[in-house]
């Protein structure tokens, strides 16, 4: 009667299991980290986000943001009728302005000039906060962070 040799056919099953095993460690062990850095990441994730916060609170701060527009014809006559828009006229200094209704209340200031100085500032105290949180202590980038969250414009 014939027999099969099968030691072949085990050589290679093993050798698939040696590589699937090699294959597992190296998925486990590719990104691994110190905690110094990880720490340095969440500080600069946290830091960008606050710029963010600072960019978004900035355009309310500074008159910069308008209304949603009327969803319906009855709330867009009775906006006119309550004069919660203004005439938006072409401005030099603004590339994208043109003529147009912006809904919005007219007491409402636009400090176009407060909100560049503003985000200047904001700009110069993220690079500093940056440097801290990138040769300091992860304490004391958080102490930058946090003295980046809380500042506000004069």
């Amino acid at each position: 009667m014939f027999q099969y040799n099968l030691e072949p056919i085990e050589e290679v099953v093993q050798e698939e299991e040696k590589e699937e095993e090699k294959e597992k460690k190296m998925d486990t062990n590719q990104y691994t980290y110190s905690e110094a850095y990880m720490q340095r990441e969440y500080l600069l994730r946290a830091l960008r986000s606050a710029s963010y916060q600072h960019e978004r609170d900035s355009t309310n701060r500074f008159g910069l943001d308008d209304e949603d527009d009327p969803e319906t014809g009855t709330e867009f006559v009775q906006r006119i009728k309550d004069g919660q828009y203004v005439i938006q006229k072409y401005d030099p200094e603004d590339p994208d302005s043109r003529d147009y209704i912006r809904w919005r209340d007219p007491a409402k200031v636009t400090d176009r000039a407060g909100h560049r100085t503003w985000m200047k500032k904001v700009k110069d105290l993220y690079e500093i906060a940056e440097a801290k949180i990138m040769t300091l202590s992860a304490a004391e980038g958080l102490a930058a962070l946090n003295e980046f969250k809380t500042a506000a414009p004069q």
